[in-house]
This record gives C-alpha cells, sequence and structure tokens, in this order.
C-alpha cells in the first residue's frame, strides 16, 4: 500500500487540490539529543524540499541529504548537504554507520521470498521493484544510526496554509479504548509529561469503535511539527483485508469502493487510550503499544479514486 499511496492516491489527492504541491521520502529522528530530518537523493532536490529543510533548519533541526546506490551498495553524503560543521559531522558518522550495518545485513544468507511476497511484488516494474528494495535497504540500514527513526508518508504544501503531513494507514478500528475526557492527561501524553503506562487501566475499558495513533512515534510527530506550524492529516483506509492484491490490481490501481477517512489531528481530536499487546503490535522489540484514541464518528469521508467515486450517487 505504501507505493500505491505514493504512486496513486498522492498524485490523485494534487489533482483533487491543484493549488497544492507535495513530495515524499522524508524520514525523522534523532541523534545526540539533535533531531534529525533526512531525504534520499538520486538526482536534485526539488524547491519543495529546500523549502522544508530550510524551516527545519530554521527550527534548530539537522537535516541529512543522502545518496544510495543500489548498486555498489553504499550510502554518501550529497553536494546539497549543509557545511556547518557540527551536521557535517554528525551526517559523516550517520554514513559510516549506514554502510556498516548495510554491509552486515547483506554478509547472511539470502533467504527465498514466501509465496504472499511474491504475490505482493508480482506484475511490479523493475522501477517499482528497485523502489522498494532501496527505500527498504535505506530505513533497515539507518535504525540504529538515527535513534526513533520514522517516515512521512507525504508533505503537502499550499501558499494559504504552509505544510501538511499526510499519514497514510490501512487499518480497521479496534473496538474498545480506556476513554477520558481530561485535556490535561492528553495533553501531557502528547508532550510527553506523562507516560501512557502510568495512566492506562484495564479495568476501564469501553466498548467503542476507534482508531489509534502510536504515542511513540506518531504522536511525536505531531508534536514536534505542530510546535513548527505544521498540520497533520490522519487519512484512514479502513478495511481489514491484509492481502495487497484485495486492494489494489496488477497495475496498482484501486480496487477498493469505500471511501477514506480523514481528519486533522489536535490535542482535542484523542478520546482515550489503547494498549496493543508485544505479540499484536507489529513491533521489534517485546514492549506493548500504545495508542492514543479517535472515534471513528469523528473522521470525515472523502471519495477520491475512481473506484471510491463510481457507487457515489450524484
Amino acid at each position: 500500500m505504501e507505493l500505491h499511496f505514493e504512486n496513486e492516491i498522492c498524485p490523485a489527492l494534487n489533482e483533487r487540490y491543484p493549488a497544492t504541491n507535495y513530495t515524499t521520502g522524508w524520514m525523522v529522528g534523532w541523534r545526540e539529543r539533535k533531531r534529525i530530518a533526512l531525504k534520499s537523493i538520486k538526482f536534485d532536490i526539488s524547491e519543495l524540499d529546500a523549502r522544508f529543510a530550510a524551516l527545519l533548519r530554521d527550527h534548530g533541526w539537522n537535516v541529512l541529504f543522502f545518496h544510495f546506490d543500489p548498486y555498489s551498495r553504499q550510502f554518501s553524503l550529497t553536494k546539497h548537504q549543509s557545511q556547518c560543521s557540527k551536521e557535517i559531522r554528525i551526517a559523516k558518522a550517520i554514513i559510516d554507520e549506514a554502510n556498516k550495518k548495510l554491509s552486515t545485513l547483506f554478509s547472511g544468507k539470502i533467504q527465498t521470498p514466501v509465496n504472499e511476497v511474491e504475490e505482493m511484488v508480482e506484475g511490479l516494474s523493475e522501477t517499482c521493484l528497485e523502489k522498494i528494495w532501496r527505500n527498504r535497504c535505506e530505513i533497515n540500514s539507518l535504525m540504529g544510526p538515527i535513534m526513533g527513526i520514522r517516515d512521512l508518508d507525504a508533505l503537502f504544501w499550499t501558499d494559504q496554509r504552509g505544510f501538511t503531513i499526510v499519514e497514510f494507514k490501512r487499518k480497521y478500528p479496534a473496538q474498545g479504548h480506556m476513554p477520558t475526557t481530561d485535556k490535561e492527561t492528553i495533553s501531557n501524553i502528547v508532550t510527553g509529561d506523562l507516560l501512557p503506562e502510568d495512566v492506562y487501566n484495564q479495568d476501564h475499558l469501553e466498548a467503542a469503535r476507534v482508531f489509534g495513533l502510536d504515542v511513540g512515534s506518531h504522536v511525536k510527530t505531531v508534536k514536534q511539527f505542530r510546535e513548527m506550524g505544521v498540520r497533520f492529516l490522519y487519512m484512514i483506509l479502513d478495511s481489514d483485508k491484509r492481502k495487497a492484491s484485495d486492494h489494489v490490481g496488477k497495475e496498482r490501481h484501486a480496487k477498493y469502493e469505500q471511501p477514506f477517512l480523514w481528519m486533522y489531528l489536535l490535542d482535542e481530536s484523542f478520546k482515550g487510550l489503547a494498549l496493543t499487546p508485544p505479540k499484536k503490535s507489529g513491533s521489534f522489540g517485546n514492549e506493548p503499544r500504545y495508542q492514543l484514541t479517535l472515534p471513528v464518528s469523528q473522521f470525515k469521508k472523502l471519495h477520491l479514486m475512481e473506484s471510491q467515486r463510481k457507487n457515489v450517487k450524484n
């Protein structure tokens, strides 16, 4: 769905709202207690990427523009890197560690893909397959050199409202959460002044259809970028189907008919707290995953793709 979002959904959003422009491929995290934003550059950076980098640096972030060569399997800095001595030092250390980790990753035995993976990539062009492979190499190699690394699915820009981060998920609602109407509690969890495990109480769970947003990653992104005047749009395809072929055809065009659900996130958007056990969380570690929750009823609907619009009554 990641490839479908970038190649099909983003252009459709841009066509629907022609005053916008967008970019993809940014990642964020931290190192040496400094916020880091980085992007892989194949040839040159766009005007929008340069504008975003300038915004980040104005707010004290380090920005890293790097190049990954899939043939030599090497990371390198680009000519677009800032010449600030501290930023260069951190950037070089990240690149060196990423190259060492990638070398280690490829030193093991190559595993044969399972049937489900073969089905997912069947029919993809060589360009698409290379892009998927590059993205996986980049994110897996940068975990460790950069702490808390996470990607920004897309950045949209309008002259009227500036930058908006769009976070896209294919998921289905949880059926319960621990509700809270205490605005201070929610605000303190968002800022990190209060740990979710100190608040969560399983005895207070109530039935409700809610979507969640991870406290340790995406909620942190909401907070960090809101301080910079950047909005956060949460966009969801509500579906419990797990196979890629259930959602997109061989040409990667949309098959789903249900509308997207979307919402701009503020502190007051969150209405509770949920916990996902380690075995179900999809995380790499053994820690439970806490999420702030958003009632399904709060989301608006968007019929964007042709498959979504065809059954909508005029």
